[in-house]
């Protein structure tokens, strides 16, 4: 049986980057003859956008060849209390008290609630107690693994813990995945006695911290959960240390660089570092080169300076002289340069 488990879409309106991305999971999984889609939690950003959204998602939902099953999130547990009808084929898990079984998989959730870490515990430990010990348990789950030593930025925009757990709790429980969400940052995974706790991350970047290609979770049961790569929107930040000495080599591979990332990316070059105008490149000739080569979309950070008036100091160049042939050159011109501002502010 084929599995694909993501989390974290955080939708908001149709035809953006994440609605996008959506349709291109839901393709993935018809390619991949999935038979369970399975959400972890926040696929709507927040209730009103649930209920813009409701009749399109319907629409999305229906008349696929595979189960889509959804467990609540912190942002969306709300519009999933009222047995609203989100599509054919679609299981919403609203309580931890019962399992949805499919062909002989018995799937749990443990949604979002506000709850703290012990009574966390205490609905896990009532799970297990129903759980059957010769099937296939799977727990869908939304909150954050303490283990991990995450910060809140990979939370996206979140100010405070929500479900909190520890890989122990999980130790002697009777669940052969554990499927999360919470996590958007990067696809993380963790072996438990043999079992899987496994966030895929957000398939779409969310914030400008959740940058690289985007994953989900594609696997066969009775295996090991897999990253998926997936052609969904994402930010790439490239920060450029600009040498004066090397400017134009830089560029081309700047260039080549650029050139080389998907259309469905944004683009974030932070350049600092230092020119030198004495090469026939000024700070407005560097700016307009970059932004001819970047999308209108992509962001150009110019964090860099002009210091050709300290590449024609005399005591400068001499001194520059005698540590061009050393082996640590590169760290010794930044340092060179940098006392040479200081000394000129």
């Amino acid at each position: 049986m084929n599995i694909l488990h993501t989390a974290d879409l955080h939708l908001k309106s149709i035809n953006d980057e994440r609605w996008y991305a959506l349709k291109t999971l839901l393709s993935l999984a018809k390619e991949k003859e999935i038979e369970l889609f399975i959400i972890a939690g926040d696929l709507f950003d927040d209730y009103n956008a649930a209920e813009e959204l409701r009749i399109q998602i319907r629409e999305l939902f229906s008349n696929n060849p595979f189960r889509i099953i959804i467990s609540p999130g912190n942002h969306d547990r709300e519009i999933f209390k009222k047995g609203l009808y989100f599509g054919d084929n679609v299981v919403v898990l609203e309580s931890f008290k019962k399992q949805y079984t499919y062909k002989g998989i018995d799937i749990w959730s443990l949604g979002y609630e506000d709850l703290d870490t012990v009574e966390v515990l205490e609905r896990l430990k009532y799970i297990q107690s129903l759980t059957a010990p010769d099937r296939i348990n799977l727990l869908v789950y939304h909150g954050e693994l303490l283990d991990a030593f995450f910060s809140y930025e990979d939370f996206g925009e979140e100010k405070r813990r929500y479900m909190p757990v520890k890989l122990s709790f999980f130790a002697d429980l009777n669940f052969k995945y554990i499927l999360a969400g919470h996590f958007h940052s990067r696809f993380n995974i963790r072996e438990i006695n043999k079992n899987y706790f496994v966030y895929p991350g957000s398939p779409v970047s969310i914030t400008e911290r959740e940058t690289g290609q985007r994953h989900v979770n594609i696997f066969s049961l009775p295996g090991p959960p897999q990253a998926f790569l997936v052609d969904t929107f994402y930010y790439k930040v490239m920060n450029i240390e600009l040498d004066p000495f090397e400017t134009k080599r830089q560029i081309e591979k700047i260039k080549e660089e650029i050139a080389q990332t998907p259309d469905f990316a944004k683009i974030i070059l932070n350049l600092k570092g230092y020119i030198n105008r004495a090469n026939s490149l000024d700070e407005k000739k560097l700016i307009n080169l970059f932004k001819s080569i970047l999308k209108p979309n992509d962001k150009l950070i110019p964090e860099f300076k002009d210091i050709s008036y300290i590449l024609e100091d005399e005591l400068f160049k001499r001194t520059y002289t005698g540590i061009k042939q050393l082996d640590n050159k590169k760290e010794l011109t930044q340092m060179l340069i940098k006392a040479f501002i200081t000394a000129n502010l």
